[in-house]
């Protein structure tokens, strides 16, 4: 990796360390040896989440709630299944935007905390949410006196792993401050899902190069965590969140019959097509987890 005063240069695979890249979609690269998806030249991150970066939408408190519930029922199931053996969580959500997640934990009786590079995200979650105590604004683990080894029992990188520009590296030092024992749960866009391979440069996550730098699939998350020495086992599936009538009509049909209004194309499509053409979510769901070929990588490792 080369640096100077304003641009990173990224010339191996940040996910293998191969120096065997090539040309991909738009702006990104494509490493040959493992096939992560990433882009090479990029702004370093004080550049690109400065201050105002985050763009709070009143309309979508509702959404980050449900997502929220989504994502503290994913964690309770988890910690079932892994019979967990701590008397108490300590739980830290890293990129923890507007704080939602948090929130939930908090009200459901967990000790919680969130961190999130965004002061406006910070300065809204403890607004709304009246949580100043709980959400931190960092941009390094030194930032934040609380950052200390074995201290957590369960950390979380929502939809964070895809910004990084050194993700292996950085896994390194979150799982250093899990306990022995301890879980990182993670949800990151997957390069490879059924409408990756559909939509190819008109998939949504190819619309924002500037923030979405690096990229996983099925495969190079496994190379990322199999990387990690302290980590006793792990497991990944894929969902697939966009599978609604809006994402569907927005971004299949939208992209064979541009010239026909949207609002047009969804109403009709909702009356008359997809409900005939695609099955129901849940089926799509268990479709997707069953071939790794949901939108969203969703799994979580242990530190051993």
């Amino acid at each position: 990796m080369i640096n100077n005063d304003q641009i990173i240069y990224r010339k191996c695979c940040p996910i293998c360390g191969s120096s065997n890249i090539k040309q991909f979609i738009f702006e990104y690269k494509k490493c040959v040896s493992c096939e992560g998806v990433f882009i090479d030249q990029i702004k370093k991150l004080k550049e690109i989440y400065n201050d105002e970066y985050y763009f709070f939408d009143e309309s979508k408190k509702s959404k980050n709630l449900k997502r929220a519930d989504y994502q503290l029922k994913y964690l309770r199931r988890l910690l079932r299944k892994l019979n967990f053996h701590f008397d108490t969580l300590k739980i830290l959500d890293i990129g923890c935007g507007t704080g939602e997640f948090v929130f939930r934990c908090l009200e459901n009786g967990l000790d919680a905390y969130g961190v999130d590079i965004s002061t406006k995200a910070i300065n809204i979650a403890i607004t709304r949410y009246k949580i100043a105590d709980r959400v931190f604004r960092y941009y390094r683990f030194d930032d934040i006196p609380s950052f200390v080894d074995n201290s957590y029992t369960v950390i979380t990188l929502w939809e964070v792993l895809e910004h990084l520009e050194d993700p292996v590296n950085y896994l390194h030092q979150v799982l250093q401050l899990l306990k022995e024992g301890g879980i990182l749960l993670f949800s990151t866009p997957n390069v490879k899902s059924l409408w990756s391979k559909l939509l190819k440069r008109k998939w949504h996550g190819f619309g924002i190069p500037e923030y979405h730098i690096t990229y996983f699939s099925p495969i190079t998350i496994k190379i990322a965590l199999e990387r990690q020495i302290t980590i006793e086992n792990y497991e990944i599936c894929t969902v697939s969140p966009y599978n609604d009538y809006l994402f569907l009509t927005k971004n299949v049909l939208g992209s064979i019959l541009p010239n026909i209004k949207h609002n047009l194309i969804r109403k009709f499509m909702k009356c008359f097509f997809l409900p005939v053409i695609f099955p129901p979510n849940k089926l799509l769901e268990f479709l997707a987890s069953r071939f790794l070929l949901g939108d969203t990588l969703i799994g979580y490792a242990q530190k051993s």
